[in-house]
């Protein structure tokens, strides 16, 4: 029964999670007496990777903008030249 539950709160979960983030499930077996102290741990350390996160990505943002802009590439046209109108222009050129 409880193997059921897990498995359902965890597609319940991963339902719910953002774009772009990724779900972690990790088991933990903790005595019953010390189940406040280690979720308060697990709450810090979670806390503690978030941080770290947030670091990580305002340092991508700052090398990001500090690198300088290349100009946008302008696209080249091509005209597919229309083969009567090719065949007239030589032949006007050729008499």
């Amino acid at each position: 029964m409880n193997w059921k539950v897990r498995e359902g709160l965890h597609g319940l979960i991963g339902k719910m999670k953002l774009p772009g983030t990724a779900l972690i499930v990790e088991d933990v077996c903790v005595r019953p007496e010390r189940i406040a102290e280690a979720a308060e741990e697990i709450r810090a350390l979670t806390r503690r990777v978030s941080e770290l996160n947030d670091s990580v990505s305002k340092m991508v943002q700052r090398q990001l903008a500090a690198q300088p802009k290349k100009p946008a590439k302008r696209a080249r046209r091509q005209v597919a030249a229309k083969p009567g109108r090719a065949r007239a222009q030589r032949s006007k050129t050729a008499g």
